[in-house]
């Protein structure tokens, strides 16, 4: 039961994940307990997205960088105002720095995009991977993922960005599911 609380402690923003991950039926009360409420067994329904290739900023395509799906309620889009940070593709910054000193901000593990989602409340923002991505014949490509029911049902306003988390960018998005 602590290791569980331990790691809900440790990944506030990955709650929706590791609900999906849980095989609650074998789990012990003890352990059932410690994770609500915030991680608890939920209804999940598949869907997805298609992505148009021109959305794809050629840095993207180029590396294929590992994606997960930036999922972020109503609350996350007025906190990223607050914090000015522009939910929209980006380039990495990679190519500005010339210098060791300009990587001073990779100390910090993660930056940018998803360095504020990480600091959000996990009631705003939600971190999910195990996306599947299909490349479809015309360039395009499918992205599927599991989500909460109620999240779509009721979560008017959210979207998923897809998001780098080896620039820590937004690569595409909004996507509303």
């Amino acid at each position: 039961a602590l290791l569980a609380a331990a790691v809900v402690a440790a990944a506030p923003h990955a709650q929706l994940r590791l609900s999906q991950c849980l095989c609650w039926s074998q789990l012990p009360d003890a352990v059932k307990t410690s994770l609500s409420p915030d991680v608890r067994p939920r209804t999940w329904r598949r869907v997805s997205f298609e992505v148009q290739r021109a959305n794809v900023p050629d840095w993207a395509w180029r590396t294929h960088p590992p994606v997960v799906l930036l999922w972020v309620r109503p609350e996350g889009f007025r906190s990223a105002a607050a914090s000015k940070v522009k939910l929209k593709p980006q380039d990495p910054v990679w190519h500005r720095c010339r210098k060791p000193s300009q990587l001073s901000f990779l100390q910090e593990g993660v930056w940018g995009q998803l360095g504020w989602g990480l600091k959000t409340a996990p009631a705003e923002v939600q971190v999910l991977d195990g996306l599947e991505l299909e490349l479809q014949e015309n360039g395009n490509f499918v992205v599927t993922v599991a989500l909460e029911a109620v999240e779509l049902e009721l979560g008017v306003g959210s979207a998923g960005f897809l998001l780098s988390v080896v620039d820590n960018v937004v690569v595409t998005g909004p996507h509303a599911l």
